[in-house]
């Protein structure tokens, strides 16, 4: 495909035209840009296509939004650029040194900043940035790493000023995850900060870049304390002889936590050291559970060895004391990063002997096993004992063990992993990517489970296009290796995945009854894909009375545990006021929480309610943002009225062409009214044969203004037929159309 990258905005990477402002994202390539950024469009290792800067250049680097000209796909390059040492004339790309001191400075810096490079590359973390490639060139290095859209914890508390504690814990917890990754494999981080901690829109937090190159440099040079983020070092890292240990990243990890709950950066280590002027978290929060401030106040002492020596040691004190004060009135919030808003949920009874331990925004979800470590002490890898603890909804412990036998190709293990990834089970984050990887991989592992998944995938279009012989081939792989003859066993053993699975059989078998009564069972073991099924049984009347109140409970529940299906469901159950006072403010909620997540229904769904100002201020700017991302995502109703919006030049600029796209984008995809406008659109260009053929898609499909207009272009012009222009005119008279009336009694005379 050939790509005219003068015609793409950098700031996005997507197809702007030649205007300077891009139409999509607003930025302006025209801004100043300081002179020691590589310009627009600079092609790097012959693949990467440098565009925006991502937050501010710090003192020894910049990071770039960048477009894999490879693997056409966005990417962040860090580019290693510390100011004071090393600068770039204009119209150049290649850096050099002020000085000599300084370029032996500076080599020495390049090759830590390699060295961290390859260290990051060792992990592979949910948790922990992922490192894709490093390579020298224009003099320096540069990092490539995954990139995501979101926010720093910084700004996110910028926002916010301080969290409740359950959401902090939420946020701090995969954290800690991944530090313990680092650890074990002998390193440590050293800089860690809110500005360091990323939240992405899926609500994933990543720790981001490593201190070694900088701290080493420093090292070398300079007073640590030019480095080094105050509030969040320890003592023994202003000290070049200070012992440093997985306790520094405690003191680091405690800082932030204080941080959260507070507002406030704990006062700089150096001034604590003789008198401590640490200012108690209950003192600036006074409802804060004693027990997790003490956890936070000895996470902050001055000497290392007062501290918890390890991170899993911290770790098991903040969930021992959240789980000791946890009240089982308090109520649980999502924070969306999108919204500035402050949303809460009704509260959730523990889904069977597992504490809620937060349930917190950013829109992400972690179940806790009550007064359990986050991951357990080493157990046999057997798929028995997983399972076990499995069948005893101890999946947090099961979690580590199927994890470690998934990476050995166990088939049944990266279906449960699968499984625990769709619904936010064991302690890990609702994720329908991660879910469709484990799932696909236990399918070529030859697990029927696993390819009933991938069946699945394709029948609902999740992480997949819809492809119904798709589907097909992964359904009949499933049977034939065994699926029935093993789903229903496990099923009656109180195994929630697979009562789904064995309900969804029976469904295809319109076995309804049983079908019922496994969707059930799940159900109320808290399987929130089960849950949304089994009220969509009582929406149709499936083998129970229809009955509005079991809709809305159970979608509800599904809802609350953040399935996107169940949230645009509950959405438009307010919006029609279906079983419930219709309230277009709910409504609203639910949409934008769906649409979030990238659920495209609800995020055109959030689009109207912006176009139309219902539960919302009326905004075609807003309307036109969401509109576009279901648009993007090929919902053909998006694609629709996201070229309604441009056709009218409602939220942004009029223009035909843009129209005409999508247009024809959801079209093709049979939109009967996109068909209608599309061929109208040819029509004023006098392009009659590309009007009839659009026009007659839709009238075809009963669309009445495209039958009338398909009458009028075989009442006149170079392809005139009478008979056909009245067969269209009747069809649409038969709807009622007044103008398709008044032009048959024309066509009389």
């Amino acid at each position: 495909m050939s790509v005219d990258w003068q015609m793409l905005c950098m700031g996005c990477f997507r197809q702007k035209g030649p205007q300077a402002v891009c139409q999509h994202c607003g930025y302006d390539e025209t801004a100043p840009r300081g002179p020691l950024l590589l310009p627009h469009r600079t092609r790097l290792h012959k693949q990467y296509l440098v565009g925006r800067v991502l937050g501010k250049p710090g003192g020894f680097g910049v990071t770039y939004l960048a477009f894999d000209t490879g693997l056409e796909t966005l990417v962040a390059i860090k580019e290693y650029l510390p100011r004071e040492l090393v600068g770039r004339e204009a119209g150049r790309t290649t850096v050099s040194a002020h000085s000599p001191e300084e370029g032996g400075l500076f080599r020495f810096g390049l090759e830590q900043f390699i060295i961290e490079a390859r260290t990051l590359a060792k992990f592979d973390h949910a948790h922990l940035v992922k490192v894709r490639h490093v390579f020298a060139e224009n003099a320096t290095a540069y990092l490539v790493m995954d990139y995501y859209e979101g926010m720093t914890l910084a700004e996110y508390l910028q926002q916010k000023n301080r969290l409740p504690a359950p959401t902090a814990l939420a946020i701090l917890n995969p954290i800690l995850d991944g530090l313990r990754e680092v650890h074990e494999k002998g390193f440590i981080h050293r800089d860690i900060k809110p500005q360091n901690i990323y939240l992405t829109r899926q609500g994933r937090p990543i720790l981001l870049d490593f201190g070694t190159a900088r701290l080493a440099m420093a090292e070398r040079s300079r007073s640590m304390s030019v480095v080094l983020s105050a509030g969040y070092a320890p003592f023994e890292q202003y000290s070049r002889r200070g012992g440093q240990g997985p306790w520094t990243d405690v003191y680091a990890c405690a800082a932030v936590l204080y941080f959260m709950l507070t507002g406030q950066t704990p006062a700089e280590a150096m001034d604590r050291v003789e008198d401590d002027t640490l200012i108690l978290p209950q003192r600036l929060v006074p409802d804060l559970s004693e027990r997790l401030a003490k956890v936070v106040v000895q996470g902050l002492a001055t000497e290392a060895k007062q501290r918890y020596q390890t991170i899993r040691a911290f770790q098991e004190a903040l969930l021992h004391a959240a789980d000791t004060d946890a009240n089982p009135k308090t109520q649980t919030s999502r924070i969306p990063l999108a919204n500035l808003g402050h949303n809460k949920a009704a509260a959730r009874k523990p889904l069977l002997g597992i504490a809620l331990l937060a349930l917190v925004g950013i829109g992400f979800v972690y179940l806790l096993p009550a007064a359990k470590l986050l991951v357990s002490l080493p157990v046999a890898d057997s798929i028995e004992m997983a399972d076990r603890k499995f069948f005893a909804h101890q999946y947090n412990e099961a979690l580590p063990i199927y994890q470690r036998l998934a990476e050995k190709n166990n088939g049944l293990a990266q279906f449960r992993l699968g499984s625990l990834y769709e619904n936010g089970f064991g302690g890990v984050a609702m994720d329908t990517h991660q879910a469709a990887v484990w799932y696909e991989r236990s399918a070529n592992a030859g697990n029927p489970f696993g390819q009933y998944s991938v069946g699945r995938l394709y029948h609902n279009g999740r992480d997949k296009p819809i492809d119904e012989n798709q589907a097909q081939h992964w359904f009949d792989k499933a049977m034939a290796n065994g699926l029935k003859a093993a789903a229903e066993p496990l099923a009656k053993a109180d195994d929630p995945i697979m009562s789904f699975i064995a309900a969804r059989i029976a469904g295809d078998e319109k076995r309804y009854s049983q079908a019922f009564a496994w969707y059930q069972s799940a159900a109320e073991q808290g399987y929130a894909t089960a849950q949304f099924n089994f009220a969509m049984m009582y929406k149709e009347g499936q083998s129970a009375v229809k009955n509005e109140a079991e809709v809305l409970k159970w979608c509800t529940a599904s809802a609350e545990q953040g399935l996107t299906l169940a949230q645009n469901c509950l959405g438009e159950i307010y919006a029609q006021g279906a079983g419930v006072k219709q309230n277009d403010t709910e409504a609203t909620r639910w949409y934008h929480r769906a649409a979030e997540q990238g659920h495209a229904v609800a995020q055109f769904n959030l689009g109207w309610m912006y176009d139309a100002g219902k539960g919302v201020d009326k905004s075609a700017t807003e309307a036109v943002y969401w509109y576009r991302l279901a648009a993007q995502q090929g919902y053909a109703n998006g694609q629709f009225a996201l070229g309604v919006m441009y056709k009218a030049g409602t939220g942004v600029n009029q223009s035909d062409t843009e129209a005409a796209h999508w247009y024809r984008l959801a079209a093709e995809q049979g939109h009967a009214s996109a068909q209608n406008n599309l061929g109208s659109i040819y029509s004023a260009a006098h392009d009659y044969p590309e009007a009839i053929k659009w026009f007659k898609k839709a009238a075809e499909q009963g669309e009445m203004i495209a039958q009338y207009n398909l009458g009028n272009q075989y009442s006149s012009g170079t392809d005139q037929n009478l008979a056909e222009a009245k067969y269209w005119y009747q069809k649409a008279a038969q709807q009622g159309y007044a103008a398709a009336i008044e032009a048959l009694k024309r066509l009389k005379h």
